[in-house]
């Protein structure tokens, strides 16, 4: 078979064939036959990615459609495949029933009940909280979970973002059902500018909180912030004057978002004032902190990493990334503020953030995400 016949079937039909109904499967490439020749008459071929390759008898027996009917739907002829073996790691919700394992700096968006509809805008989670010890609550920011305040309690919140879903799947009436891993539970506002020349509204957080209805986080994937080897294990919420020392300049950060991965940064900024770009319109910030890229010319954040996390390499927790820059530097709100905020919004509830130091009831043996 020749390579360009098999390039051009991947690309004209990897998205049928990807997210064909009950097929399980993972991958499609250009490849060569295990069994092929090697050398100059090597045999080109399409390479089927399966979790594991079974016979047809156990395929029909487990409720999965052979591959090779899958393909053959749209295989031309002359066109030769191998299902192959290939696993990943962690398989996101749109291929597996199974829940999400959840963690800092996973991708998620906000939707609209009624009807589903998700948003365009898309972020990161940033940590986790318990409230009364029991109730599992992931953090991100209001932009990103409540659309700019146009979200209200109760709204799902999707993972992963639309964007990532192939877009019958990302247009479907069952995304929230499907894809929906949390609930609105709390939603901080923001006070735009009105831009008439009075001194404009100060704000302090963009952030908003969900219950977590769906997943299968284990307690160590709550508090990792993944590719960096730090845990969270405390935060500077108890000691409130932390964040506005001069201690915490040139201080190395690391943090993990759903566009940038895990990145390295430094704090070379506090006590800032700041205009965003909020929705159409703009908002004023105070009192927040400016992390740098470490190395030049390698960002530490971008758009689409807003909420996440942003702690220091021993593991404390400084904030919550919400705005970054065309020089890859992002600017956060003070977690100490942050969670002041988010408490009264929730009150007469015991609201704290999992760490890996967490124990006891309330700790990670024992809190438990509500039920669906």
């Amino acid at each position: 078979m020749e390579f360009s016949a098999a390039r051009e079937f991947v690309e004209a039909t990897w998205r049928p064939l990807l997210f064909s109904p009950g097929a399980g499967i993972e991958s499609i490439s250009v490849g060569t036959r295990e069994t092929g020749p090697v050398g100059p008459r090597t045999e080109f071929c399409v390479r089927i990615g399966v979790p594991r390759k079974k016979s047809r008898r156990r395929l029909r027996d487990d409720g999965v459609e052979p591959v090779e009917e899958a393909v053959g739907r749209l295989l031309p002829r002359g066109v030769a495949y191998d299902p192959v073996d290939f696993d990943v790691v962690e398989r996101g919700p749109a291929r597996t029933a199974a829940p999400p394992r959840l963690s800092p700096g996973k991708s998620v968006a906000g939707a609209t009940r009624r009807p589903s509809a998700p948003s365009p805008i898309e972020g990161s989670i940033g940590f986790f909280v318990t409230l009364d010890g029991v109730e599992l609550h992931l953090v991100s920011c209001n932009h990103v979970l409540a659309r700019f305040d146009h979200g209200r309690v109760g709204d799902p919140v999707l993972h992963p973002a639309p964007r990532l879903l192939p877009p019958s799947v990302a247009g479907s009436p069952a995304l929230a059902r499907d894809h929906g891993v949390a609930e609105l539970s709390a939603i901080l506002p923001v006070e735009i500018d009105p831009g008439d020349g009075r001194a404009p509204p100060e704000n302090l957080t963009d952030a908003a909180m969900a219950r977590v209805t769906r997943h299968a986080s284990t307690p160590a994937s709550l508090v990792e912030i993944p590719g960096t080897g730090v845990h969270l294990r405390t935060d500077l919420s108890r000691d409130p004057d932390a964040l506005g020392r001069s201690r915490l300049l040139n201080r190395r950060v690391v943090k993990h978002g759903a566009t940038t991965g895990a990145t390295e940064g430094m704090v070379t900024d506090l006590h800032l004032r700041m205009r965003v770009g909020w929705g159409r319109a703009q908002a004023v910030f105070v009192d927040q902190f400016y992390v740098s890229p470490l190395v030049p010319g390698a960002p530490f954040a971008a758009f689409g990493d807003s909420g996440s996390a942003v702690v220091t390499d021993s593991g404390e927790l400084l904030g919550l990334l919400f705005a970054v820059d065309p020089h890859g530097g992002a600017a956060a709100n003070r977690i100490d503020v942050l969670l002041d905020a988010l408490r009264r919004a929730v009150p007469r509830r015991t609201l704290e953030v999992v760490t890996a130091t967490t124990r006891g009831s309330g700790g990670n043996g024992t809190m438990q995400a509500a039920a669906p």
